[in-house]
């Protein structure tokens, strides 16, 4: 949790979490269910919370790869070359559907 900007150095952001809290409540269990919010979003990161912890930003960490690290982009061209077909010629190609029975 922090007040302001997280430390980390990549992290993608979810969403702002808002949680009730009562107000006899104490804060540390106002920050358990902004916590508990975090983590059913998904999050591990809560981020910009201010005093009065009823809404915060959360977000996910991210693992920071190297060039090296990175696994090889796939290629979505790899395959066999189809060329496209005017929408004109390619229903003039495929015969009319029939049901097998007339009315």
């Amino acid at each position: 949790m922090y007040n302001g900007l997280p430390d980390t150095k990549v992290w993608d952001d979810i969403g702002p979490a808002e949680v009730g809290c009562y107000l006899d409540e104490s804060e540390i269990a106002c920050l358990g269910r902004l916590r508990t919010e975090a983590c059913r979003m998904g999050g591990d990161i809560v981020y910009n919370v201010p005093k009065k912890a009823l809404r915060a930003m959360v977000a996910h960490t991210r693992d920071v790869k190297k060039a090296d690290d990175a696994p090889a982009p796939v290629d979505a061209g790899s395959g066999a070359v189809e060329p496209l077909l005017p929408a004109t010629a390619a229903s003039a190609a495929t015969p009319p559907a029939t049901d097998g029975g007339g009315q």
